[in-house]
């Protein structure tokens, strides 16, 4: 699907959803990470409100988070861990510079779960989101598990269940009616199967979704959509905070934090796969990208593509979107398919987004042009 602020300017289904039916509008996605823009909207409600401070220590909010250390190395007699130098931050979460990781990008932590056989983050437990930290806060930009951290926080300030949070805040006003944490029997038969491709190329069927009710919602990776639904959600970026029926999501100042470097010098780089289920990750390969509160950053044009100051990022399963503020354009490419970023995958991407500014931008050209001398006429 393709939108501008205003409108939906373009969308298709194609292929296979489950069990032989073709895909449609109304196909449901496991969002996995592109959840995380949804959590980080979250805690910037509550930035906003004056409920939540960027500053805050996390310990203080969450108690549990003592428990998080340094990994400093991992020795024949097992992980050296020791305390952070400095106390990880509401910032440092949002910003992902807080130090944790995810083991399929991070092989020393791949090395200490196999060697303390620890609970990850997908048991869906407070005790599993206690990943060592990888080095100390603010050191770095790493991408990891901290919106699950972030979810955890906006549900203890919040002081109502995440899940009717982002209902009550997020979903009803944007529109967003077929996101969900959990799938009644409906939702089951409407969403995609995941799909992994086999070593001879073809796919094979995957049976992995986040955990059904959990201790707490991992909003790194907890939710469900439909493509017009994650539009809807893109289309706020695009009208500066605020949902299609005109209700302000947030103010300017803060919105301004979600679209902004909020990194300063650091920058994200490369992923390095670790495992068969993502290839070696480098969107925009060559560019400055930073991070805001919420997205990646692109800080340069891509030639024929979206314009400096882009924001973008993507779910595991093979789901991405951009918002280009600057064109007015936002845009969501949705598969259930691994390996995450496999090159098959991103050439298809890449394609869409060029065939987007080719054919979008200069159609909307030709409208203003009729639009305007039809006015000159009358």
């Amino acid at each position: 699907m393709v939108a501008s602020a205003g409108q939906v300017e373009w969308h298709d289904a194609v292929g296979e959803a489950s069990d032989g039916s073709p895909a449609t509008l109304d196909t449901l996605f496991c969002l996995r990470s592109m959840t995380k823009a949804v959590g980080s909207l979250a805690a910037m409600i509550l930035v906003d409100r004056g409920q939540l401070d960027l500053s805050s220590a996390v310990v203080d909010l969450v108690p549990e988070f003592a428990d998080v250390r340094v990994l400093d190395s991992m020795t024949p007699q097992g992980p050296r861990m020791r305390e952070p130098r400095a106390p990880v931050t509401v910032r440092h979460l949002l910003t992902h510079t807080a130090g944790f990781a995810y083991s399929a990008f991070e092989a020393k932590l791949l090395e200490y779960e196999v060697a303390t056989q620890m609970a990850t983050v997908e048991d869906g437990t407070v005790e599993s989101l206690k990943y060592p930290l990888m080095f100390d806060p603010g050191e770095r930009f790493c991408y990891g598990i901290s919106t699950d951290w972030l979810g955890l926080v906006v549900e203890r300030v919040g002081g109502s269940k995440l899940d009717d949070f982002c209902r009550d805040e997020i979903f009803e006003p944007a529109g967003m009616r077929s996101t969900v944490f959990e799938l009644d029997g409906q939702e089951k038969a409407d969403l995609a199967d995941l799909r992994v491709r086999a070593a001879d190329g073809s796919f094979e069927l995957l049976d992995w979704k986040p955990p059904p009710h959990p201790e707490i919602y991992g909003m790194g990776g907890c939710l469900y959509a439909t493509a017009p639904d994650y539009i809807r959600f893109l289309q706020m970026f695009l009208r500066d905070g605020r949902a299609a029926s005109g209700q302000r999501i947030l103010s300017t100042n803060t919105f301004r934090l979600m679209t902004e470097n909020q990194i300063g010098a650091l920058r994200v780089g490369a992923f390095a796969a670790t495992g068969p289920l993502s290839a070696p990750v480098d969107f925009a390969s060559g560019i400055a990208k930073t991070w805001t509160t919420a997205f990646m950053r692109t800080e340069e044009d891509l030639p024929g593509r979206r314009a400096s100051g882009s924001l973008s990022w993507s779910g595991f399963c093979n789901t991405h979107f951009w918002v280009d503020r600057a064109s007015d354009v936002a845009a969501v490419f949705m598969t259930q398919t691994l390996p995450w970023c496999e090159p098959e995958f991103m050439k298809s991407f890449d394609e869409f987004e060029c065939a987007v500014y080719s054919a979008i931008l200069p159609a909307r050209r030709s409208r203003r042009l009729g639009s305007a001398s039809a006015a000159q006429q009358h």
